[in-house]
């Protein structure tokens, strides 16, 4: 991993993501701490010197941020480069992930309720559908460490990029973790045979990971991902976002039921 890019608000939530990235890729990566702003509507005159302030505040902050890390660090700061940017967040975040060339963005998600809310949720979920590289939204609840047993939710209608597929490896051979690569079933159709040739091409790019399938019969995938996370002990969750197919149906208005328990684990978005 070279280039992580880490949105900032400078909450604690956004403090945990850095501490999870870290925790992940340590000092081989290079670290882009992003923070955007954008003025409230006003008119040009006011907007003008609205901008400049929170500029100025915006790097400010960035700074004070970088001197807590390099204090804490010490001399084992990995590089961190800050970056101040105005714009909508989501577009923003997705467009200095491009120009920096990060092949991986980490960020910080709250309130979120189950894994249809940390995908659709805020800021979280428009990078996710946005970002042309992979994203790991972290659940501000908890601490968490390298995982060990990975659940890759896979709607076998397209699979993976040879880069995105690198992410999924470096992260498993951090922790020698293992794949199991799930697939949720409509329980009136079965899987078809340019379905199980998807899978197979999954299988040849994880070729050098532990790696498992599975199946699960269900008409509601979230529930059916997290319960099946629940019972097999998993530590993060693989998505691969789709506008449309199997991953639409999470997106579907008739899903509208919450989870009984929140979902506490990292989720990885790989990019399609």
């Amino acid at each position: 991993m070279n280039t992580i890019l880490i949105p900032t608000d400078f909450s604690e939530t956004a403090q945990k993501a850095f501490e999870y990235a870290h925790t992940l890729f340590g000092n081989r990566a290079k670290y882009i701490l992003l923070n955007t702003y954008l003025e409230p509507r006003a008119s040009s005159a006011s907007m003008i010197s609205l901008s400049e302030i929170l500029h100025e505040g915006s790097v400010e902050a960035l700074a004070e941020e970088l001197a807590m890390l390099k204090s804490r660090f010490g001399d084992k700061c990995p590089e961190i480069q800050t970056v101040s940017e105005y714009g909508e967040a989501i577009g923003t975040i997705a467009r200095m992930a491009n120009i920096h060339k990060a092949e991986l963005i980490v960020m910080g998600t709250t309130g979120a309720s189950g894994l249809k809310e940390v995908m659709l949720g805020s800021v979280a979920s428009g990078v996710i559908q946005h970002a042309q590289c992979a994203v790991i939204a972290v659940p501000a609840a908890e601490k968490y460490g390298v995982p060990k047993n990975i659940l890759m939710a896979a709607d076998l209608k397209s699979s993976l990029r040879d880069s995105s597929a690198a992410v999924l490896k470096e992260i498993c051979e951090i922790g020698k973790a293992k794949v199991t690569v799930l697939t949720v079933e409509d329980p009136k159709k079965g899987i078809s045979d340019e379905e199980a040739e998807v899978g197979f091409a999954i299988h040849s790019l994880l070729s050098k990971i532990k790696h498992e399938f599975d199946t699960v019969k269900s008409d509601d995938v979230e529930m059916a991902i997290s319960r099946y996370a629940d019972m097999n002990d998993i530590d993060m969750i693989v998505t691969i976002p789709r506008k449309e197919g199997w991953i639409s149906r999470i997106f579907h208005p008739s899903v509208s039921k919450k989870l009984a328990q929140h979902e506490y684990r990292p989720l990885l978005a790989l990019a399609q």
